[in-house]
Order: structure tokens, then C-alpha cells, then sequence
């Protein structure tokens, strides 16, 4: 037509069959009836249409353009309004006319017909031709209006057709083959790049996008290109009795059936596309090891290693690799490597039994005759109609609120390349049978249990009700004819959002796990990093760092012995990008695979993770209706480690108060020193004379309203000095429990605290009136100075009071930084526990002088004056001054020849920053330093070991006010230090790291700081309510325990020493992150 009107473009209607596919579920191919349309084409050659090829591809493209074969022109033609264009030319080419007709006697006849429609009639059209093939021979028809056309025009208009006919048919037979967009209708692809394709990939078959998964392992394989073995899969068979070339034929018959196994990917295309050849080679390796005197296994390591470090190209398919190994006369191995993005584990019976079938034929020298499959693209294609938007917004929704990955503490920040590991673990066949009974009662999955189970214990380690990690689902749950037998990468991984409330029973919380995932799955086709996108985790952060894959797919009889070998053993070996993968294997036996990054997980705690997981699916299914609070965690092992841990319970004088233990060291120690202030000094006969004096004048002031009480509150707010340690055992031997007040306090705090204990007695110093609030005082207060008191008169003996060890021995005044401060309760028996406890683990002495560092209005004063005086050591006072400088301290220690140290934790920090900080520069009398108050930095920590090593001892203190001075404690020295452990309990304490349900946390694992014991306060003063929350009775391995809640997150460590974790009430959550 081109040279006929001179022009390179042409309109001309084409005549069709009309039963274009249009619906699924309509087939009108062998339906009988008119459905003949007509519909107008514009055709257009390139400008140099002497290019054959070129010609080709771009009427080729224009005509596949067209919508559904053109149908629907027939209906706007009737639909009036518009001026619709029409050709002059119709072309209509029915085909293989005789198709029907190859397996009969009949044929044509050679005699005409006739005109198929009366000449005389109006023609729709000046030109007609019709085509058709009919014994294997192309005719063409011309019909045309004689007012029109000449007949010599038609007859040079056809002989020239002819011949460009041929010109193309002797182009294609030349070899000049290509492919064009309209080849590949699920790709975005110019022309020019086609042509590129199609010289590297020979007999280019397809081209289409990644599936969801497909794109996720893609961008981590080349994220992480430093890590060798990502997605790299490998498959070993130990087999016997095995035919080698037959074998290898069956893995050959693998590539050429199934598009998927030749299919390698353009990474540098946007978008990245899966490319398919016709052919590509068998990468096959045999191997003879029978004369090797190598170990064999050693071998297989290194061989298996060699494959995953040279790991794969993607652009060069096939992405598989093989090796057949002989062993001996009978035996070989076999290992298949492949990259994870050609398939999932649901093929593998598919391959292997094909495999099979496939060596059989070819043992008897057949060709397999193996079903048809439907090939991955019909998947992609599927994916590709899905309405994306919805999907965003469910996930949207699905994932509101949710602004960080559940935290998991046992695995640490990366910092370096992953190192994976592998452990394997199964429940017995009987525990098995188990939840397979329950989960068929309670009407959910096996895997429902198990992802029950796994955001219980993600929930219970993370302290967190609401939990999301990873699952794996198969994606072959969709409306797509014969999916179950595709080849292909179909599994995708979703984030799975739980929540874990304690009093929600096990039924309930099963239930509502199936719906969800259910919901879930109707979304299951939306790429992760979509839905990464559309969730409020920041950019650059995972979702999740634990995936759990439960690996339900048929292996049916695929792996069963076949005729000519048999398969002794299989194993598979794969990575993932995920720090923690569990898979789960059903089985007569339910098998976990739990694969980990070593670098940031280590052994001890995949084990013990494995026991709290196997603890968890022991326990739900023993009752439905229990609630998830009751179901424990902690195996038996850990159970026992812990009681261990606490097993603290030691004698002590339980019936004596701290004034027996005073007077009873003063009768063995009369002439040693007590205390030393400056250069002044008692002995232990000399301050019990004083401290006598002053409990009798005490006395001898009482009111009614104190005789009552039988244990009155006692104020005292003094300087230190002799008159100070005086004052708080005159106040303990005349029957009182003493309130300290540092002076210094701002006098709105002093005020508080006097009105608040109503202390009907303020023991103070004259030098300090001024600066107290006396004005403000209830007129019933007396204010006793003691430098002004006349109490030397009074008698030196010990009073007769009655003292219980129930008694109040202090309140203290806690720092009150959320509000009014609160009197803690401490009794005398806590505080002879402690006494015991401390003057044993420390190997107090007579001959140790200790220092008073603290301010008696801190329970540190009580840990430093108490065992001292109970074990007739010197009690050794410093001033104000002697803290100043370094120089001066430690000149005074030298001094004063002291022997322990009590400092607070900050200022011990502050003499490490000096730069005279040797071991040269400390006294040698020192034999002890007790730290406390605060968290130990681990660095000040190694810098003082680096020069003192374990002389002076250095002891970490931890321990509440509310549990007496001290809770645990810690020897630093010889320790490879990472963090300042806080140490083990003392004497007759017990400590519990607890969920936020009350449940015992596991080793490892943090939770909130409780303690028991003996040295529990009796509550808060005036705050009953304040008391009922903090102090509460839990059941705790079978007994029920009152315990102390500290509002501290702790957690213990392997070595069975508690680690300090900071303050619940300090964190605060981040953009998600606490």
C-alpha cells in the first residue's frame, strides 16, 4: 500500500473471529454462531520501511495495541453520535482454513462456488481481501468495485503484494529474529533495550517483574553484597544404587521445563526485571572421591563453603549449580545449590518427584511424559491486576500506632558482618500429638499455636503486650488455577501484630490469632517494603528482627525410594537477612530450625530461648480457659539456677535490736576507740556512757501520748560530730526510732518532714536553731540542742526499755524527686540482718577503721556506723573540708589509717578523673572500697582495675532504701568487665526479676528489680495506699512472698550476678523507640 499510494501510513478494517477472550469463566471457542467483528486499524511503517525488521516490529506493535482484538467497535458504531473512521480496504485472514479436516477423507473440492455474496450488491468496502491456508498452501482472494478500479490495478496491487511476501518470509528465514514490547506484556520495556536483550539472553522467552518476595531477597542479596551466602540454598542427598548419566538428564529435564530454573534477573533495568531464556546450560560438576584420604565430611564442608562464598550472578542463569559426588562403588552425594529467589520450599516435592519420574523414563530409555504446569508468569500476571491501594490502607491501619520493632534484648546492635549459625531442636512425638489433638479441639492451625506461643514469649521478654515479628506465608492461597503444582517463589514475609493481654484466657487469644492472620492474608500479596513504607517505622529500620517460617508444604512421596536409587539422607543449608529465624518443620515429630546471626546472638541463648518456647507449648495446651498469666515460661533447669541464685537463708540474731548488738560489743570491747571526729574520740565504753545519759533524759521527757506509742518517732538534724552518733543511739536505746534531717535540706523540706513524722522530739545543735524552721513546729515538739542539753548528770547504765525487733529502728526520708518525699519504715530486725550480713561478706573487724562518708539523712550513713559499731571496729568522722581535694582526702585515709571506704558512686568517679589516680598515690591501708548510689560507668570501673587490679577490694553496692541499705552486692576485681554487674543478693534476701504481670523472668532476660526478705521496710510512712502498691504479696515458686517493687530493670547473667538496666519510670518512648 506503501508504494502503491505513496504514503507510509494507511487505514484499513480487519475482519476477526470475534471470540476474543474477554472473561475467565467465558470460552466461545467452540461455540456455534456469528461472532464476526470489524474494526479500523492505522498503520504506519517506520520512515526507512526498507528495513524489514524494523517493518516487522512496528506493525507488529500497532496491531497488538489494539483493545481485545477491536471488539468493542462494533458496539460504538451503534451507538450513534459520533463519526467513527472506517477503511476503504478490508483484510480478513481466516487462518488454517482445513484444520478440521487433517484426521478425515474429506477435502476441498477443487470446483468453485461461486461468489459468496451477489456482485450486484452495495460493497461495505472498494477493496477485500480475504486469506486463508487450506493444504498447506496461503491463498488470498480479491474482491473489489469495477466502478472503482481497473483490473490491471488490482491484479499489480496483488503481484506486488506478493512479492513483499516473500521478501519477509526469506528475511525470517535468514535468521533475522527478534522480539518486541507486545512480547512481554507484564514488562515496561522500550524496543532498543529488547534488542540489546535479545542478543545476551539467546531465544529470549520472557520478561516480567518480581513478585514481592522476589524483590525483598533481590535488594538484600545486593545490599549485602559483602555477606556471602544470602538466600544462597543448597540441598545434599546421600544416595545409593545411582545411574549418574540418567540422573543427570532428570536435573537437565528440570531446566527445560520450567521457565523459573532458567530465569536470571536485570539489575540494572528500572524496574529490575526476571528475564527467561529458551536454553541455558546444565552447571554440573562430577566429582570421584573414592581414592581421596581426606575425611569426608571435612571435604563436603569445604566444598559447600567454596559454592556459598562464590554465590551467584543474578544476571547469568541459571541460578543453580550441581555437584554429584562419588563416594564408594554404591554411594554418592549430591548437592544442588540454588539462590532462594528462583523458589520456595513448596517446590522442592514438586522438582524431586519430577526428578524421579524423570530418571525412571530414561533408565528405560523413554522420554518423561510429565504433566503441563502453569509457568511462574501466570502468577506475576495475577499479582500485577491486584488493587494496591486497598492493600496500603489495610496495612496502614493494620499497623497504626506501630513505630518500632519489638525489641528483643539477647540480640545485640550489629557492628559487623552476620556470621549465621544453625540449631535444631523437636518436640517429643508425644508433645507433638498433643498440640495436634488441641489444635484440632480448639479449631486452629498448629501454626497458630505456635505463633501464640512465640508472641508470648516475645511479649514476656520484650515486657511489652503488643508484639510484631515476621511470618512466612505460602501465597498460594489465591484464586489461581494451579497454583499448588506452580514452580516459583510464592511465600511472602508480613509483619504479624499481636497483642498479649495477661487476662485474656488461651482459647480467646488463639481465636483471635487465626482471625487476624486470616485478615492478614487477604493482604498477603503487598511487598514488605511497601508495607514498610505505608507503617510509621522510621526509614532504614526493620519492621522486625525475629521471623518464624512454618514450613507446611506436601512432600507427599517425592523423597520415597524410586526404582534404581534410593535417597539415604537429606539436608538443606540456608541464610536469611534476619538476625533470628525459627522454621518449623510438621512432622510425626514438630521440628524447629532456628537459625541466628552468631555476632549478635550467642548459643547459650538460643538454648535457653528454645526451652522457653518448648515451656510455652507445653503449657497451652494443658487448659483453653487458663489466662496467658498463668502459663509459665521458665524451664526446670532455670527454675532450679534461680532458687539457687536465692538461696540466701542464713541465721542471724533475729531477736536482738541494734542497741543488744551495741551493748554486747561494748561489754567485749570497753577500751577500743568508737569514734573519732577531728581530734576528738570515744571508746565503745565511753559512748555507750554518753548514749546511756541521753536515752534516760530522753526519757525522762516522755508524754503520755510517746508512752503509748511505745516506739516514738525522734527527729534529729545535726552536724556530724561525737554529739551526732550520740545522738542516734540515745534516741535507739531510750526505745525511739530516729528521723534523720541533714540541716542543709531548704527549710520547706525540713518543715515536711518534721510535720509529716510528727516527731514529738527534734534533736539538734544550737549553732543550727537559726537555720531551722523551729517557728513552725506543732507547740507539743520539744527541741532538744545537745550542746546545750544537761544531761550528764543522768545515770550511765543501760536503760530498761523494752525494745522489740518488730520495732522501728529509722524512717528516712527518701529523695521524694516525683513529688513530697516518704518516710521509709525500717525495722530493727532488717537492720541486724543487714549488720550480719555485711560484717561477713566484709570481714569486719576490730581492727578496721571506717570511714562515715554519708549523710545520716541517707540510709549509707546507717551501712557505715552500724557494723562498725557491732563488731568494735573505729568509727572514723570526716568534715566538710577533707572532700575538697584529692590531695586532702587521701591524706586524711592515710591519716587516720583507714581501712574501708564507704563513697557514694559519684564521688568515687570524680577521684578516678584525677590525674594522680595510681595505685602510688592511695594509702596501703586500705583494704576495701564499697560504691553505691548510683550506676558504676564501666569504663571509670576498668580504669581503676587497670591500676589497683583487686587491692584495694572494689565492691558494687545496689539497694533500695525500702530493702535496708543494701539488696546485693558485687566484688569487682578479676571480672572482664562489658557492664558493672550489681552482684548476687545478700543474706536472707531474695530478688526477682518480674514481668510486668508478676511472672519470673528467665536468666538474661530483663524485667522489673523485686526483692524479699529480711530486710524489707515496713512500708511508707502515713502512706498506706503508696505502701499497698510497692510492697504487694505475689505467689513466687509455689510460696507466696511479700516483696518490694523498685521500679529498676535488671536482669540476671549467666555468671548468676545481677545486671542494673536503668529506671522504668526514666524511659520514655522515641518516634516508637524507648
Amino acid at each position: 500500500l506503501a508504494d502503491w499510494t505513496a504514503k507510509a501510513d494507511c487505514l484499513i478494517d480487519l475482519e476477526g473471529h470475534g471470540r476474543t477472550a474477554l472473561f475467565d469463566d467465558i470460552d466461545l471457542s467452540r461455540t456455534v454462531g456469528w461472532f464476526t467483528s470489524i474494526h479500523p486499524v492505522a498503520l504506519t511503517l517506520p520512515i526507512a520501511f526498507s528495513d524489514l525488521g524494523a517493518a516487522l516490529k512496528a506493525i507488529k506493535e500497532q496491531l497488538r495495541a489494539t483493545p481485545h482484538d477491536g471488539i468493542g467497535y462494533g458496539l460504538l458504531t451503534q451507538l450513534g453520535g459520533k463519526v467513527l473512521p472506517k477503511g476503504e480496504i478490508l483484510f480478513n485472514y481466516l487462518g488454517q482454513f482445513d484444520q478440521g479436516m487433517a484426521d478425515t477423507t474429506m477435502t476441498f473440492a477443487n470446483e468453485t462456488t461461486g461468489s459468496d455474496v451477489s456482485l450486484k450488491g452495495f460493497r461495505s468496502h472498494l477493496i477485500e481481501i480475504n486469506g486463508a491456508i487450506t493444504q498447506g498452501e496461503l491463498s488470498l482472494n480479491w474482491s473489489y468495485s469495477g466502478d472503482c478500479y481497473f483490473a490491471s490495478t488490482i491484479q499489480t496491487l496483488a503481484d506486488r503484494y506478493q512479492v513483499h511476501l516473500q521478501h519477509l518470509i526469506a528475511h525470517c528465514q535468514s535468521g533475522q529474529q527478534g522480539v518486541t514490547p507486545s512480547d512481554f506484556p507484564l514488562a515496561s520495556v522500550t524496543q532498543a533495550t529488547l534488542d540489546v536483550l535479545y542478543t545476551q539472553y539467546a531465544g529470549l522467552q520472557d520478561l516480567y517483574p518480581l513478585s514481592p518476595m522476589q524483590q525483598g531477597m533481590l535488594f538484600h542479596t545486593l545490599y549485602e553484597e559483602r555477606q556471602t551466602g544470602v538466600y544462597f540454598e543448597q540441598m545434599l542427598l546421600t544416595l545409593s544404587n545411582l545411574e549418574p548419566t540418567a540422573f543427570k538428564a532428570a536435573w537437565q529435564h528440570q531446566l527445560h521445563r520450567h521457565p523459573i530454573l532458567r530465569t536470571a534477573f536485570l539489575t540494572e533495568h528500572e524496574p529490575i526485571l526476571q528475564v527467561v531464556p529458551a536454553q541455558v546450560p546444565l552447571r554440573w560438576r562430577e566429582h570421584d572421591w573414592r581414592e581421596s584420604s581426606r575425611e569426608t565430611q571435612q571435604q563436603l564442608h569445604e566444598l559447600l563453603q567454596q559454592e556459598r562464598n562464590q554465590g551467584f550472578d543474578l544476571s547469568q542463569a541459571p541460578l543453580m549449580r550441581f555437584d554429584l559426588i562419588r563416594l564408594d562403588e554404591q554411594r554418592y552425594v549430591f548437592i544442588q545449590h540454588h539462590h532462594h529467589i528462583l523458589m520456595d520450599g513448596w517446590c522442592l516435592p514438586i522438582m524431586m518427584s519430577e526428578v524421579r519420574d524423570s530418571y525412571l523414563a530414561y533408565l528405560q530409555g523413554q522420554t518423561p511424559q510429565l504433566p503441563s504446569r502453569p509457568p511462574y508468569r501466570e502468577y506475576i500476571a495475577w499479582l500485577l491486576k491486584q488493587d494496591r491501594a486497598t492493600a496500603e490502607r489495610y496495612w496502614q491501619q493494620r499497623l497504626a500506632g506501630f513505630a518500632a520493632p519489638t525489641p528483643l534484648p539477647i540480640i545485640a546492635h550489629q557492628t559487623e558482618t552476620p556470621l549465621y549459625r544453625e540449631a535444631n531442636y523437636a518436640l517429643s512425638v508425644e508433645n507433638t500429638r498433643q498440640l495436634q489433638r488441641f489444635s484440632q479441639v480448639q479449631r486452629v492451625t498448629v501454626n497458630t499455636l505456635v505463633q501464640g506461643a512465640w508472641a508470648l514469649l516475645l511479649s514476656r521478654y520484650s515486657r511489652e503486650s503488643e508484639v510484631v515479628f515476621g511470618v512466612t506465608v505460602s501465597g498460594r492461597h489465591i484464586p489461581l488455577s494451579g497454583i499448588e503444582q506452580m514452580m516459583g517463589l510464592f511465600i511472602n514475609t508480613l509483619p504479624l501484630r499481636l497483642e498479649a493481654h495477661p487476662q485474656d484466657t488461651v482459647k480467646d487469644y488463639l481465636a483471635k490469632i487465626q482471625t487476624q492472620h486470616q485478615n492478614d492474608n487477604q493482604n498477603a500479596h503487598s511487598p514488605l517494603f511497601e508495607i514498610q513504607k505505608v507503617s510509621e517505622v522510621p526509614n532504614g529500620t526493620a519492621l522486625f528482627d525475629s521471623l518464624l517460617v512454618f514450613e507446611n508444604y506436601p512432600l507427599g512421596n517425592a523423597l520415597e525410594e524410586a526404582a534404581g536409587f534410593q535417597i539415604e539422607d537429606i539436608q538443606g543449608f540456608e541464610d536469611t537477612n534476619y538476625p533470628l529465624t525459627v522454621a518449623i518443620m510438621p512432622g510425626e515429630s514438630l521440628g524447629f530450625s532456628v537459625s541466628y546471626d552468631s555476632r549478635r546472638l550467642n548459643g547459650e541463648a538460643i538454648e535457653r530461648l528454645w526451652g522457653h518456647m518448648k515451656t510455652l507449648l507445653t503449657a497451652i495446651v494443658d487448659n483453653p480457659e487458663q489466662s496467658l498469666s498463668q502459663l509459665p515460661m521458665l524451664t526446670d533447669k532455670e527454675i532450679q539456677q534461680l532458687q539457687a541464685w536465692n538461696d540466701t537463708a542464713t541465721d542471724y540474731p533475729v531477736e536482738k535490736t541494734i542497741v543488744d548488738l551495741f551493748e554486747q560489743q561494748v561489754s567485749k570491747t570497753p577500751s577500743n576507740i568508737a569514734v573519732v571526729f577531728e581530734n576528738q574520740q570515744l571508746t565503745y565504753q565511753q559512748l555507750n556512757d554518753k548514749a546511756n545519759q541521753l536515752a534516760h533524759y530522753l526519757l525522762a521527757l516522755t508524754t503520755p501520748a510517746e508512752i503509748r506509742s511505745n516506739n516514738p518517732l525522734i527527729a534529729i538534724a545535726m552536724e556530724r560530730s561525737l554529739e551526732m552518733v550520740i545522738g542516734l543511739l540515745g534516741i535507739l536505746k531510750a526505745g525511739g526510732a530516729y528521723v534523720p534531717i541533714d540541716p542543709s535540706y531548704p527549710a520547706a523540706r525540713i518543715h515536711y518532714m518534721l510535720e509529716d513524722s510528727a516527731a514529738p522530739k527534734l534533736l539538734t545543735q544550737s549553732q543550727l536553731k537559726a537555720q531551722l524552721p523551729l517557728a513552725q513546729l506543732q507547740p507539743e515538739c520539744v527541741v532538744v540542742c545537745l550542746d546545750e542539753a544537761e544531761f550528764a548528770s543522768q545515770p550511765t547504765e543501760n536503760p530498761l526499755v523494752n525494745r522489740r525487733p518488730t520495732d522501728l529502728a529509722y524512717v528516712i526520708y527518701t529523695s521524694g524527686s516525683t513529688g513530697n518525699p516518704k518516710g521509709v519504715m525500717v525495722e530493727h530486725s532488717a537492720l541486724s540482718n543487714f549488720i550480719h550480713s555485711s560484717t561477713n561478706d566484709y570481714l569486719i573487724t576490730s581492727d578496721d577503721k571506717i570511714l562515715q562518708f554519708s549523710s545520716v539523712s541517707f540510709d549509707a550513713a546507717a551501712e557505715e556506723i552500724y557494723p562498725t559499731l557491732s563488731q568494735g571496729a573505729t568509727l572514723v568522722l570526716r568534715t566538710t573540708e577533707v572532700l575538697n581535694r584529692l590531695e586532702t582526702f587521701l591524706a586524711f585515709c592515710t591519716n587516720q589509717q583507714l581501712t574501708v571506704l564507704y563513697l557514694s558512686t559519684a564521688y568515687w568517679h570524680s577521684l578516678l578523673t584525677d590525674r594522680q589516680t595510681t595505685r602510688k598515690h592511695w594509702p596501703d591501708c586500705l583494704r576495701m572500697i564499697l560504691i553505691g548510689g548510683e550506676a558504676a560507668a564501666c569504663e571509670t570501673v576498668k580504669q581503676w582495675m587497670q591500676h589497683f587490679r583487686d587491692y584495694p577490694a572494689l565492691v558494687n553496692e545496689y539497694g533500695p532504701t525500702e530493702t535496708t541499705i543494701v539488696a546485693a552486692y558485687c566484688n569487682l576485681g578479676g571480672r572482664n568487665l562489658t557492664t558493672v554487674p550489681i552482684g548476687q543478693p545478700i543474706a536472707n534476701t531474695r530478688i526477682y526479676i518480674l514481668s510486668a504481670e508478676h511472672q519470673i523472668q528467665p536468666p538474661g532476660i530483663l524485667g522489673e528489680l523485686c526483692i524479699a526478705g529480711a530486710g524489707l521496710a515496713r512500708g511508707y510512712l502515713n502512706r498506706p495506699e503508696l505502701s499497698k502498691e510497692k510492697f504487694i504479696e505475689v505467689e513466687l515458686f509455689g510460696k507466696t512472698e511479700r516483696i518490694y517493687k523498685t521500679g529498676d530493670l535488671a536482669r540476671w547473667r549467666p555468671d548468676g550476678n545481677l545486671e542494673y538496666l536503668g529506671r522504668i519510670d526514666s524511659q520514655v518512648k522515641l518516634r516508637g523507640f524507648r
